[in-house]
């Protein structure tokens, strides 16, 4: 059955949540005419995702930046169509969301060789004399859309968000109809079988899984 196609604005609610670890924040709510026009698509979507937070009390490596968590998620909508309608209004939606909590604005560039439609928002701020940096990548292939975000400290979170990102474009996803969830981590089927889990030390640039997501 088809129902009304609601973007959660969970990414940016777990990136905020990232940053008040780090800098004081202040509450926003998304921009109503955005989630307006979210709302006027109609599709059977699937949502998967899988959080991970950085070891913050981890010494820093000189050169190399700091993971403080990271977050990718896959959308499978029911045709191109409306995902590639719903890529411009997700990136808006995070961006207008991020932008008043971090104080600034994100510079967006178009990304190629990702799929059909992909970006990446890039921004950065200096608390107490500490760079924080925010990448998030979104890519649009065919009826999938992939989000893969990070935050990190002294170093660029974009290079974090890629791995991420390239890991699941890698990977083949598992049976969609035989999905065992797993609040705490560790979920599979579906795409969980296409994101990085414990077991994939290479990939998580120090981080550990810390909580999966699935609506169906």
């Amino acid at each position: 059955m088809t129902r009304k196609f609601t973007f959660p604005a969970l990414i940016a609610m777990l990136l905020t949540m990232a940053f008040a670890t780090i800098t004081p924040v202040v509450a926003q709510t998304a921009t109503p005419s955005v989630e307006d026009e979210l709302n006027q698509l109609t599709s059977d979507v699937t949502i998967f995702g899988r959080n991970y937070e950085g070891d913050l009390t981890a010494a820093p490596v000189d050169g190399e930046a700091q993971p403080v968590m990271s977050i990718i998620q896959v959308y499978v909508l029911d045709d191109a169509e409306t995902a590639e309608a719903a890529f411009p209004l997700i990136q808006q939606l995070m961006q207008e969301q991020l932008e008043v909590v971090i104080k600034t604005g994100f510079e967006t560039t178009p990304v190629e060789d990702l799929g059909t439609n992909a970006s990446l928002s890039t921004a950065e701020i200096s608390q107490m004399g500490v760079s924080i940096t925010v990448g998030l990548y979104l890519v649009q292939d065919e009826n999938l859309i992939y989000i893969a975000a990070a935050v990190a400290m002294s170093g660029p979170a974009e290079n974090i968000a890629l791995d991420f990102l390239t890991f699941m474009l890698d990977h083949e996803p598992g049976d969609l109809d035989t999905v065992k969830f797993n609040k705490e981590g560790g979920s599979t089927g579906g795409y969980f079988d296409a994101m990085p889990s414990a077991s994939d030390a290479d990939a998580l640039h120090g981080m550990t899984p810390a909580e999966d997501m699935y609506e169906n």
